[in-house]
């Protein structure tokens, strides 16, 4: 057969077995498609936690709400540190700086 003829001959043959193929594969992998639909409805009927429990994802990156509410916390006290010495930063040496006159002057505009 020449090279440039595969192509079609592949078409049009596949063309005529797709059906029968597609059956005998529908019919082979249907207990597979049965029991994945059986799980992926459990799974989505669980909570969060649960389905990371399913799954048998290690305990050490699942987060608890102990973890959230100190992490929160941690984040809040550093947001409010960095506030603080924002606003005890004196605004001298800014304005000596050469930039800010332009960006002031692009305010205006």
């Amino acid at each position: 057969m020449l090279y440039y003829c595969r192509g079609t001959v592949e078409k049009y043959i596949f063309s005529k077995l797709f059906d029968s193929l597609h059956a005998m594969y529908a019919h082979r992998n249907e207990g597979d498609d049965h029991l994945f639909t059986q799980r992926s409805s459990r799974i989505k009927a669980m909570k969060p936690a649960k389905v990371m429990e399913y799954l048998g994802i290690n305990h050490k990156f699942i987060i608890s709400k102990n973890k959230v509410k100190k992490q929160s916390s941690n984040v809040d006290a550093s947001i409010d540190e960095q506030s603080d010495s924002a606003r005890s930063y004196q605004g001298d040496d800014r304005a000596k700086t050469p930039y800010i006159e332009a960006i002031r002057e692009i305010e205006k505009i």
